[in-house]
């Protein structure tokens, strides 16, 4: 639901949250997030997107600050502003439409999990498909998870319920000194969201 909260589509049609949020402070101080098909790597790289536009790194949020959308060709110039090379379509017979490159998570300053005390480790998350696409609130459960004491990963977590608002998680969010991976069109550290509720066994 995130990246239907920064798609030029959805905010033109008044299906985001952010819609007139340009210019204010969304996310944690410490994130910035990108948009880059230009991203070395990345599993959307490309010379350009799927309309031709040439790719380029478009900054979603600078410090926190919701600074743009992104956009294909259709709805740039119904936005009057131009496409973001974000143009893509699910097969070469269908039509192109706004979707993300490589959203890189880009934290100022990462910690140590030993900073952490208790928490659970998600690798994977099931229902994610029935998240709130305007309000970002969700509802999953948490897959392949274990606890966190005293900055170590003891047990596996037998069964939890995972909820909150993704953007509420993100204003507070931190990132922890991990591998850098990309999951679908994220790359990202591990991160740490402390105001989501756990209910779990």
């Amino acid at each position: 639901n995130f990246i239907n909260g920064i798609s030029g589509d959805n905010v033109l049609r008044g299906r985001s949250i952010l819609k007139d949020k340009i210019g204010e402070n969304i996310f944690s101080d410490n994130l910035s997030i990108y948009d880059d098909n230009t991203y070395e790597g990345g599993m959307a790289s490309g010379k350009a997107d799927g309309e031709g536009t040439p790719s380029q790194k478009t900054v979603i949020a600078d410090k926190g600050v919701l600074k743009n959308f992104i956009f294909d060709i259709y709805n740039g110039n119904k936005g009057n502003t131009e496409s973001t090379s974000n143009g893509f379509s699910g097969s070469y017979a269908g039509i192109p439409g706004v979707s993300s490159s490589n959203l890189i998570f880009d934290f100022n300053d990462l910690m140590d999990m030993s900073e952490i005390d208790n928490a659970i480790i998600v690798n994977d998350v099931l229902g994610a498909h029935t998240a709130n696409p305007i309000s970002g609130d969700f509802s999953v459960e948490a897959s392949n998870a274990f606890l966190v004491e005293n900055g170590e990963i003891t047990t596996p977590v037998k069964k939890a319920m995972l909820s909150g608002n993704i953007y509420q998680a993100l204003s507070d969010c931190a990132g922890v000194k991990s591998e850098i991976k990309q999951f679908g069109s994220f790359i990202i550290p591990q991160i740490l969201m402390s105001s989501l509720r756990v209910i779990g066994q």
